[in-house]
C-alpha cells in the first residue's frame, strides 16, 4: 500500500509506568495492536501518540 502509515517505533521500546512507550508514545494496547490496525485507526493512535509526546515536551519524528 503506498500511502499505508509508518509505525513510529524507534526501536527504543522502554514502558514508563502509564504502559506508555517512551520512544513512540504508543501504549501498550496501541503497539500490540498496530499490525492489525486500519488505516484510519493508524492516524487516530499517531495523534494521540503525538499529543503524548508534545505534553512530554517532545516531537514524533518520522521518517519515510
Amino acid at each position: 500500500m503506498e500511502n499505508e502509515t509508518a509505525s513510529p517505533c524507534n526501536g527504543t521500546c522502554t514502558l514508563n509506568k502509564q504502559s506508555v512507550c517512551e520512544g513512540c508514545f504508543r501504549t501498550i494496547h496501541e503497539v500490540v495492536r498496530w499490525g492489525a490496525a486500519s488505516e484510519v485507526e493508524k492516524k487516530d493512535i499517531m495523534t494521540r501518540a503525538d499529543e503524548r509526546a508534545r505534553g512530554a515536551g517532545k516531537s514524533l519524528a518520522l521518517v519515510g
